[in-house]
């Protein structure tokens, strides 16, 4: 298992009380969908909230990629479709989740997908669009970045994104000089149709990509939460999509485990003395106490 410590007394002093107890309900909700990072408990004390996720011991799948290099096409084409597979359900619960990226994925011991972190998750009423800008920016969808709003196909346009750094190692709108403003200026001057790739990507994946990568929503490979037209497409040929939904095929791939013990970041947080499951400053305002009622 994995714990995840949010201390209370930092919670309110960045306004995230509210934020916090919505992931929770979020999260336990989400748990019952395929290749999402299972919710196993929560509890509190004074002094913190607790979830008790599922353990991944192989970290995030962007760090498999730096250590293990690019996936084959075989396992690309299935993190596309366990991850696909997730906000399917995740659109079926009517949340769209918006923080789609490597860095979000979980690998389990055999090296399959597990979709995390619903910090950024908002559910939808029919018709009803979010305008709050957030997420990664390379990930960011054009109806985001022009204030127009999103709605579920704004993970679509994510999944074009995802496909692509997938095939190559980087994003399509990234640029040599590095800055923001040249990535988003590349951006609101995309042409899906004249689009060019490198010889990493075969026709298969020119296809699948133009297709997930337009601007217009509507027209985006799987929208209107159809995902079975993103199954079809040719790019999924050399994995059966139904052995994937029962969980009978996992990538070739064996990523290594992280040694979190010897974890570098971590031991420098405890070498400052800073222990995350410690009680921290005790949260004794009653109308505070209040907002944690919820989580």
């Amino acid at each position: 298992m994995a714990f995840k410590v949010m201390r209370k007394s930092k919670l309110v002093d960045v306004g995230e009380v509210q934020h916090a107890c919505c992931e929770r309900k979020l999260h336990e909700k989400l748990s019952k969908g395929s290749y999402i990072n299972k919710l196993l408990a929560s509890f509190q004390t004074p002094w913190a909230l607790f979830l008790i996720l599922e353990y991944a011991p192989c970290g995030d799948l962007f760090q498999a990629m730096n250590y293990h290099g690019l996936p084959s096409q075989r396992d690309a084409a299935l993190y596309a479709a366990q991850v696909a597979l997730a906000l399917k359900y995740i659109h079926f619960c009517n949340y769209v989740y918006r923080d789609l990226k490597p860095e979000n994925i979980l690998l389990k011991a055999d090296g399959s997908a597990q979709l995390a972190d619903f910090g950024m998750a908002k559910l939808l009423k029919d018709g009803e669009r979010t305008y709050t800008i957030c997420g990664t920016a390379q990930y960011m969808s054009p109806e985001v970045l022009l204030h127009r709003g999103c709605y579920f196909e704004a993970d679509l346009w994510a999944m074009g994104i995802f496909i692509y750094e997938l095939t190559c190692g980087d994003t399509p709108f990234s640029t040599a000089n590095g800055t923001r403003q040249d990535m988003y200026r590349k951006l609101m001057n995309h042409v899906p149709e004249t689009m060019t790739f490198t010889r990493q990507f075969d026709r298969r994946a020119t296809s699948i990509i133009k297709g997930l990568l337009q601007n217009d929503e509507t027209k985006r490979l799987g929208s209107g939460k159809n995902f079975d037209q993103l199954f079809m497409h040719p790019w999924f040929d050399d994995i059966d999509v139904q052995a994937v939904v029962d969980g009978t095929i996992v990538q070739t791939l064996k990523p290594r485990k992280r040694n979190v013990v010897n974890d570098p970041q971590l031991q420098q947080q405890l070498q400052k003395n800073d222990f995350p499951w410690e009680k921290g400053n005790l949260v004794e305002d009653e109308e505070t106490l209040n907002l944690f009622k919820d989580f």
